[in-house]
C-alpha cells in the first residue's frame, strides 16, 4: 500500500498516503494526527496571529480510553495525551479531541473552555452513536483533576453542522471542522459536501510541492552524510598501508575494532586476546588479497 514512501522519519507517512486514506477509505487515528500536523500546527508556527488558542490530543485517545478495563489505565491514557499539550488543559480556548464512532466512522469533539460545553461536530448527525456521552463523561472525570470542573458542562451539538453525502468523506469532514475552528480567519463552517473536489484538488497540490520539498531536503541529507562520511573514515588504501607497509599504530585498532580492541600482538605492546585480533587478521588480508 505504501510504495516505499516512509522514508526519513519512523513514524511519517507521505501525503499520498494520507490523501489516499483521507479521501478513499477509512481514515486512521495516525493519519488524522500528520494531516493536523502539517495543516495546522506547523501553519501556526508561520502565522500565530492567524489562529484560536487550540490544543489537539490525539486521534487514538478515544480508543485506547474505551480498550481499558480499569480506571488506572484509562488515567493513564489521558495523561499521556494531555500531557503532550505545550500548556495545562485550562489555558486553551478550544482542545480538539477527533473521535472514532461506531465501527468506521469519525466525528470530531471540541472541549470549549470559554463557553464550559463539549461541541460534536459529526457530519452524519443522523445516527446514533452511545459512545460518544459515555467518552464525555470520561473526561470529565478526568479534567477534575485539572482545574476544570466540567460535571455540569452540557454536550452539544452545534447547528449549522456540514453534513456528508459520500460514505468515505468523515475524516476530511473531521480536518475541516478543526480548521474551521481554529483559524480567526474563517467564520463558522464554510463548506459543504459540494467542496470536497476542491478541498481534494487543494490538497493534492500541496502535496505535491510537500513532496518536492522533501525529496530535495532529502538530497541534501544524502549528500551531507557522504560529505561527512568522507571526512571521518579512512580509505582502505591508508589501512592497509599502515597494517603492512609501516607499524601498525594503537589508534588504527580504534577505528578497524572499536574502542578498547587496540593493542595485543601486532598492536602496541598490549598482551590482551581482543589486542591480537589485529595482526591475526592482517595476516590472513595479506595471504588471500593483498600478494
Amino acid at each position: 500500500m505504501f510504495h516505499d514512501t516512509v522514508e526519513g522519519y519512523d513514524n511519517f507517512l507521505s501525503f499520498h498516503d494520507i490523501r489516499e486514506l483521507l479521501f478513499t477509505r477509512e481514515s486512521e487515528s495516525v493519519v488524522i494526527d500528520c494531516y493536523v500536523n502539517a495543516y495546522l500546527f506547523l501553519p501556526r508556527e508561520e502565522n500565530p496571529d492567524l489562529f484560536w488558542n487550540f490544543g489537539y490530543v490525539g486521534a487514538a485517545l478515544k480508543g485506547y480510553v474505551e480498550s481499558c478495563r480499569d480506571d488506572k489505565s484509562k488515567e493513564q491514557h489521558f495523561e499521556y495525551a494531555f500531557g503532550k499539550l505545550d500548556r495545562a488543559p485550562n489555558e486553551f480556548d478550544l482542545i480538539f479531541s477527533p473521535m472514532h464512532v461506531g465501527t468506521n466512522h469519525w466525528d470530531l469533539l471540541v472541549i470549549h473552555n470559554k463557553e464550559k460545553e463539549f461541541h460534536v461536530y459529526d457530519s452524519l448527525r443522523n445516527k446514533h452513536h452511545p459512545d460518544i456521552p459515555q467518552y464525555v463523561e470520561e473526561l470529565k472525570s478526568y479534567l477534575k483533576g485539572k482545574h476544570i470542573d466540567a460535571d455540569k458542562w452540557p454536550l452539544r451539538y452545534p447547528d449549522p453542522c456540514p453534513q456528508q453525502g459520500s460514505g468515505d468523506d468523515c475524516g476530511i469532514f473531521t480536518y475541516k471542522y478543526m480548521e474551521c475552528l481554529a483559524r480567526r480567519d474563517i467564520q463558522d463552517l464554510p463548506f459543504s459536501q459540494d467542496d470536497m473536489p476542491y478541498a481534494k484538488a487543494d490538497r493534492k497540490k500541496e502535496e505535491e510541492q510537500e513532496e518536492a520539498r522533501k525529496r530535495e531536503d532529502e538530497r541534501k541529507k544524502k549528500e551531507q552524510e557522504q560529505a561527512d562520511g568522507y571526512d571521518n573514515w579512512m580509505s582502505f588504501n591508508d589501512i592497509r598501508e599502515l597494517l603492512f607497509v609501516r607499524e601498525t599504530e594503537s589508534v588504527l585498532g580504534l577505528y578497524v575494532f572499536g574502542k578498547g580492541r587496540a593493542g595485543g600482538a601486532g598492536g602496541d605492546g598490549g598482551t590482551g586476546e581482543a589486542g591480537a585480533l589485529p595482526s591475526l587478521w592482517g595476516a590472513r588480508l595479506d595471504e588471500d588479497i593483498c600478494e
